[in-house]
């Protein structure tokens, strides 16, 4: 038992509240500890203290203070809307009735594009590949971030890295396809895809995401294909040495496993009923966290021998309306019908966002519209 948790305990195991296990627990561990023992004669020094002070009780003339300082109070003072006129509360009333409603168009307005960001998953994972080159990443700008290597020669670095590209094609489902298919030609998986628009009929296919796991050896030459898929926008790689934090999961799990075969050695060679049970508890807790660090272990090493690869797929504009992308007007022609592509979209979206909750807003309005002519007939009255 950790101090942390005995420091917990003391309170209850001083009040007599804790069971025969933990105090048991608890009063091995005073035996042993200093700190704990210190912590322990401070709380009872605490009581003792306490239980000196006399009990404090209101004069006899409490409750008469109290009775006159109520009758001076005027009768609605501490309610504000009370002092409200009535046209003042009519005011009120609509303006937030109107805020509601402006509020819940808005909402449902900008939902689809709430909900499409919701199932975008941006993922971090790692590979363990200490040379980054933005070779294979050519025609797009390159950002590389990473920890510091490890210093010592001889402990085998593990590296977690990141990939991350956005690419603009010109079939975003065919591009999609294909990205899943040469995951598998490279030995690799896919860990996640999805894709936004209307899949009946391709050319509504807006955007797409696809992540995939790749083995390290194999990932710049996924990377160098992807150049074929269009432009790329953006592209990003970055690496983290966590070397240090495996190695000291490998020192502990090997300090426990240690642990579990002494324990082990004392419970064949205990003979009283009480050792047994305490050794058995012993011996369960350390196999609890040898299996804790060893699947920690699992998923570092598989973060470290796989790549992970996130591309994000958008309808590439400039294809559609033959703009190469090359020259400064070129490159105002593509933003200015990027810009009025969106624009159309956005009001699109908002205009079947109303149609689809028509119900909705119709029966909110309904309950809203019926609050007002309620209250009002209140106030008349």
């Amino acid at each position: 038992m950790t101090c942390e948790r005995v420091k917990k305990l003391l309170s209850p195991f001083l009040d007599g509240m804790l069971t025969e296990k933990e105090r048991m627990a608890v009063e091995e561990h005073l035996a042993t500890c200093t700190a704990c023992q210190q912590e322990k004669e401070e709380l009872q020094r605490l009581q003792k203290l306490l239980a000196t002070e006399p009990e404090q009780t209101p004069g006899p003339d409490f409750q008469q203070r109290l009775k006159t300082r109520l009758a001076r109070q005027p009768l609605g003072a501490g309610h504000w809307w009370l002092r409200l006129s009535k046209g003042k509360i009519v005011t009120g009333v609509a303006s937030l009735v109107a805020a509601l409603l402006l509020v819940t168009v808005v909402s449902f307005s900008l939902w689809p594009g709430v909900r499409a960001l919701l199932n975008q998953e941006n993922v971090y994972h790692s590979y363990a590949d200490p040379t980054l080159t933005a070779k294979s990443m050519a025609g797009a700008p390159m950002k590389e971030s990473g920890s510091p290597p490890a210093s010592s020669s001889t402990v085998e670095r593990k590296l977690i890295v990141t990939a991350t590209l956005e690419i603009a094609v010109k079939d975003v489902q065919a591009s999609f396809e294909r990205l899943q298919a040469r995951a598998g030609q490279f030995g690799g998986y896919v860990e996640n895809a999805f894709l936004q628009g209307n899949q009946e009929r391709e050319d509504q296919v807006q955007s797409a995401s696809v992540t995939v796991r790749l083995p390290v050896a194999k990932l710049d030459s996924f990377l160098a294909g992807l150049g074929k898929e269009g432009r790329i926008l953006t592209s990003q790689r970055s690496s983290q040495d966590v070397t240090l934090q495996y190695t000291d999961l490998e020192a502990r799990l090997n300090n426990l496993k240690v642990q579990e075969k002494r324990l082990l050695e004392l419970y064949q060679k205990a003979t009283k009923v009480e050792d047994i049970l305490r050794l058995e508890e012993q011996v369960g807790r350390v196999r609890g966290e040898i299996d804790s660090l060893t699947a920690q272990l699992k998923v570092m090493n598989n973060q470290v021998e796989f790549a992970t690869i996130t591309v994000n797929l958008q309808k590439d504009q400039a294809a559609g309306i033959g703009v190469d992308g090359e020259g400064f007007w070129a490159q105002l022609q593509l933003a200015f019908w990027e810009g009025t592509n969106q624009l159309v979209q956005d009001a699109w979206q908002v205009l079947l966002s109303l149609v689809y909750n028509f119900w909705r807003l119709l029966l909110a309005g309904g309950i809203l519209g019926l609050a007002i002519f309620w209250l009002k007939r209140k106030l008349k009255n």
